[in-house]
């Protein structure tokens, strides 16, 4: 009893405390559900909520802008975000350990105009893609200094997912289900605004038109919301029926986190490991790692064209906590240092 009630003392602690990482701002909220989640954030001090208008406006050392919600119907909601971003910053997602985590996410990006990376979820957040995340998903996520954050996020539980995916498109929900039974807890949707922009447009203009505006077109939030979950849904279910590739698109999931290990990746992919390492050998020319760690220091290179990128927050962004280690490997695939990005 006693262990029970110092765990839920130190948890509601630590939802309110911000620490640095890497020279990251590592911002913490609680994020069960999406009711959980307005009110973790309503309840931090330099967040000022007006729940009459479903939205919580912030402006602190780190971000300034607004969080903006409807519940569409019961087990779906949207959530429209539009940040500034002012520091380095990196969200903390907490689980609270006493109550319920069963909400599926997907994240759209639609800040189009702004190039900067983002990461979510270990993949590299881009203009016009989406992230699908599985309940309780520990996301790893990095935002720059000075860059825009406009994401629309749609959440909805398994109950729902249940009643209006699998009972009423099966097709979809047996697609959709490799990925829901794998270990992976979120998968990229790349290029998904190729038909979507209308749409997703118009589901921008309905928040940012004015404040409470969202409150008042419920109905048509709900029908163009309903529409981009079809198109979505039907997007990951293509992505995952094509398992012929599958295996270089599980293992480019994990591009900014440490090499995942040949018996994880042969679990994911249901192989065994020594089929995965022959058979990647054969059809890529190069072993598992050797590919993994040449698509990281790509991508590393990419981003030190960003002068105002440190190398120590590249380094940490790929998972590897010593930069010596990041340095000797960035050499080993470009032939200088990191540190040489005049080179």
């Amino acid at each position: 009893m006693l262990a029970e009630r110092l765990d839920k003392f130190f948890f509601k602690l630590k939802k309110y405390i911000v620490t640095q990482k890497n020279g990251f701002y590592i911002l913490p909220f609680v994020a069960n559900s999406p009711q959980v989640m307005i009110e973790s954030l309503s309840g931090i001090p330099y967040n000022k909520p007006d729940p009459d208008n479903n939205i919580i406006t912030t402006n602190n050392p780190f971000t300034k802008g607004t969080f903006e919600y409807q519940e569409i119907e019961e087990g779906l909601w949207l959530m429209y975000i539009d940040l500034d971003v002012k520091k380095n910053t990196s969200h903390n997602l907490l689980y609270d350990p006493s109550l319920p985590s069963d909400y599926y996410n997907l994240a759209f990006r639609l800040d189009t105009t702004d190039a900067k990376i983002q990461l979510i979820g270990g993949h590299n957040f881009q203009n016009n893609s989406g992230i699908f995340s599985k309940p309780k998903a520990q996301s790893i996520n990095f935002f720059h200094k000075d860059s825009k954050s406009i994401h629309l996020v749609a959440y909805f539980s398994s109950q729902w997912l249940e009643k209006n995916i699998k009972e009423n498109a099966f097709g979809f929900y047996n697609s959709i289900q490799y990925f829901i039974d794998s270990d992976r807890e979120s998968m990229n949707i790349p290029h998904f605004f190729c038909n979507t922009n209308t749409l997703t447009e118009d589901m921008a203009s309905i928040f940012s038109h004015s404040i409470g505006n969202a409150n008042n077109n419920k109905l048509s939030l709900k029908i163009k919301t309903l529409e981009l979950l079809q198109y979505s849904l039907f997007k990951i279910s293509k992505e995952t029926q094509n398992s012929s590739i599958s295996l270089t698109e599980v293992l480019l999931g994990y591009i900014y986190q440490p090499f995942p290990g040949i018996p994880h990746l042969s679990k994911e992919i249901g192989i065994s490991p020594s089929k995965l390492k022959t058979d990647f050998k054969k059809e890529v020319g190069k072993s598992l790692f050797q590919f993994f760690q040449e698509k990281q220091m790509a991508l590393a290179k990419e981003m030190l064209s960003n002068d105002s990128l440190l190398i120590k927050n590249i380094s940490y962004t790929f998972g590897y906590e010593n930069v010596s280690k990041f340095s000797t490997a960035f050499k080993k695939h470009h032939g200088h240092l990191p540190s040489e990005r005049n080179y």
